[in-house]
């Protein structure tokens, strides 16, 4: 339950890693909660951008998309 809510705070738009400092987490927690995400872009979507345009519509566009634009790569 945690790591789908840890992935939802960090993937949504208006909060992102902003709400953790606002809760005021650890630095360190933030830190891992982002390293998090990272890890598991590489493992399920990282390499896959020709599967992904060969079916639009699938739910893993959104997200390469998102991971693409909006959080920035180590």
């Amino acid at each position: 339950m945690l790591f789908a809510l840890t992935f939802k705070l960090v993937l949504h738009p208006g909060l992102k890693l902003e709400y953790f400092r606002q809760k005021e987490w650890e630095e360190e927690w933030i830190d891992n909660a982002e390293d998090l995400v990272h890890k598991v872009y590489i493992a399920q979507y990282e390499g896959k951008e020709d599967a992904i345009r060969a079916n639009p519509n699938t739910p893993a566009e959104a997200v390469s998309q998102y991971f693409t634009l909006c959080i920035p790569k180590h």
